[in-house]
């Protein structure tokens, strides 16, 4: 399973987040957690974890439903889900049916992610992979690039997707220094924060130039 693992083992993946979280005083980062999600979906990868994944089921009305889903230890009902889209992003949505009343209770939905999509798993369970631009590393990246087909996602997610590689192509030319209490005059001080005010102009306008180019290559508005 080393493909999965983008040149690396199960164990030496394993090994090497458990040493970070050791590293880092037990704290557990975003990055750990993806790695650890990448560990486990590696794992299952020649069993079914993946069995199907779900496109364009953003709504109540053309939602994935359940149709034998428990409800207390001898009903069963209905559920559904969906994938709600907005500026923020994507979020999980999913309504239960109560089979006492026969209404629909109310909706309930996840914190939002740069991009989800419904999959179902080896147990007929649905479930969500999500990528978070911010967030997400190369290899989870690239990981969700190799379990979705791109080009059923809609331009929301697609643009996501755009957004994802510029942050981490210009992240190559970003150095971070810390400084601990620096002693400034005022002047020194207004100086660094102008010095400071233009590198992020120019990085800002080249993150808008490299994602602008990978919209128009995929044909994004």
């Amino acid at each position: 399973m080393r493909g999965l693992m983008n040149g690396c083992t199960i164990v030496e993946r394993l090994d090497g987040t458990i040493e970070n979280i050791k590293f880092q005083k037990g704290v557990v980062l975003w990055d750990d957690l993806e790695k650890l999600e990448l560990i486990l979906i590696a794992l299952k990868k020649g069993g079914k974890v993946v069995k199907n994944i779900i496109y364009n089921k953003d709504s109540a009305d053309n939602a994935v439903v359940v149709e034998d889903y428990p409800w207390g230890y001898k009903l069963r009902t209905k559920r559904k889900y969906w994938i709600e889209t907005t500026k923020r992003g994507d979020r999980f949505c999913y309504q239960t049916l109560n089979p006492k009343t026969d209404k629909w209770c109310a909706v309930k939905k996840s914190t939002y992610s740069g991009i989800m999509v419904l999959y179902e798993n080896e147990d007929g369970h649905i479930k969500t992979l999500s990528l978070d631009p911010e967030w997400s590393s190369k290899e989870w990246l690239a990981e969700f690039l190799d379990l979705v087909d791109e080009t059923k996602l809609t331009d929301a997610q697609r643009a996501k997707i755009c957004e994802t590689k510029t942050i981490h192509h210009c992240r190559k030319f970003v150095k971070v220094n810390y400084e601990i209490n620096p002693q400034r005059t005022p002047e020194e001080q207004a100086k660094k924060d102008a010095e400071q005010a233009e590198i992020r102009k120019k990085m800002n306008n080249y993150a808008n130039h490299i994602y602008g180019k990978c919209l128009v290559k995929n044909g994004i508005a």
